[in-house]
């Protein structure tokens, strides 16, 4: 066997990432044509590659192992919670848009308040909004809702709160920030 064979044979590796201008089991001509330049940049080229396979095999090693069967029950139990969450919603909305807002109108009390009050506590707050929070539905009544002066116009049983005096260059901004209409920044 020649030289330049034993060479050829002792690094199997493929002609496109070593030389592309060999073809597929094409082997070079000669290697005393090669420079010390061309054989570092070779050995190179192989030691990268089987550090590459090496690392690459070193992290399909520490990957958990895929169940198919856990994957599954997984998103299923994604989307069972996600229509759970849809399901209660939609049943709060509802409550709300059924609830009377009167004081004694929940099923705790014995009776409606008799002078027809309604149980919204009004704060203003200190962007200098006032809304509205009902003690039994927990709905909130917005300066923007369309039923808010109805409900602000009537009498409640809770006394009004209000939080501190700030200065805000953008009030209307800063309303639509606590109202969480837009984000703060």
């Amino acid at each position: 066997m020649t030289e330049a064979a034993e060479v050829d044979t002792a690094f199997e590796v493929e002609a496109d990432s070593l030389a592309p201008t060999l073809k597929r089991g094409q082997k070079p001509k000669a290697v005393e044509a090669m420079s010390t330049e061309d054989l570092v940049e070779l050995f190179a080229k192989v030691i990268g590659n089987s550090n590459q396979q090496l690392a690459d095999s070193i992290l399909k090693l520490r990957e958990e192992p895929v169940d198919p069967a856990k994957q599954a029950n997984e998103k299923f139990d994604r989307e069972q919670a996600r229509k759970q969450r849809q399901r209660i919603e939609a049943a709060v909305k509802q409550a709300q848009k059924d609830c009377p807002h009167l004081a004694g109108s929940n099923s705790l009390s014995d009776q409606p308040d008799l002078l027809g009050r309604t149980c919204i506590i009004w704060h203003t707050s200190d962007s200098s909004e006032t809304y509205g929070l009902c003690l039994n539905c927990q709905r909130q009544f917005h300066e923007n809702d369309e039923d808010y002066a109805m409900w602000r116009r009537k009498p409640s049983i809770c006394k009004q709160s209000r939080a501190g005096e700030r200065f805000f260059s953008d009030p209307m901004r800063a309303r639509a920030i606590a109202r969480g209409e837009i984000a703060s920044n």
